[in-house]
């Protein structure tokens, strides 16, 4: 296989994401909007999230789309993107998010001696843990790249995909108005 016709690991995720995330946004339109609304009123003050969960969250999604010559989920502000869900839309979630963010910091210290959170981690330390983490865990981490995905494609005014980053990097022109002809059957 020639280098041209290789699938990167980003280029895969990102086409997976586009179809996945682009379907579930549609179907929970009316939630998200509340969403955006909560978005739009800014702050830097967290809703749901405590400051070492935001902290937490932010190195796990990092991780997961990293920042590897193309922005990921940190210039997304993917981390902002969760924070609001869980107070909106997801806020049925926040508990398991909570349990999450508690059984992956207790993890992390059992696994790395020494270490005070997962967010302070060097980022091979990091990697490390969540490679075996998603291994052993409960779903958790299911969770984490959901979110994570979900952040990293979604409409900017719902708190993540900052600048459009996300939508940059699988190509997607945010076009909201098309003309006729759409297809074959608009044709006179």
């Amino acid at each position: 296989m020639d280098e041209s016709t290789e699938v990167s690991r980003r280029g895969f995720i990102a086409a997976i994401a586009a179809g996945t995330v682009g379907a579930w946004l549609a179907a929970h339109a009316h939630e998200l909007e509340a969403a955006a609304r909560l978005a739009a009123e800014g702050g830097d003050e967290w809703m749901v999230l405590t400051a070492e969960q935001a902290a937490l969250v932010d190195a796990v999604t990092a991780q997961i789309l990293p920042s590897d010559g193309t922005p990921g989920a940190r210039e997304a502000k993917v981390v902002r993107f969760v924070d609001r869900s869980l107070a909106t839309w997801a806020k049925e979630q926040h508990d398991d998010f909570a349990r999450g963010c508690a059984h992956l910091a207790a993890y992390t210290a059992k696994t790395v001696p020494g270490a005070t959170s997962f967010a302070s981690l060097t980022g091979e330390q990091q990697l490390a843990v969540l490679k075996a983490y998603e291994k052993e865990q409960d779903g958790y981490f299911g969770l984490f790249r959901f979110f994570t995905i979900a952040g990293m494609f979604t409409m900017p005014s719902y708190g993540g995909n900052a600048g459009e980053t996300g939508w940059k990097l699988i190509g997607f022109e945010p076009r909201f108005a098309w003309t006729p002809p759409f297809g074959w059957y608009d044709r006179a």
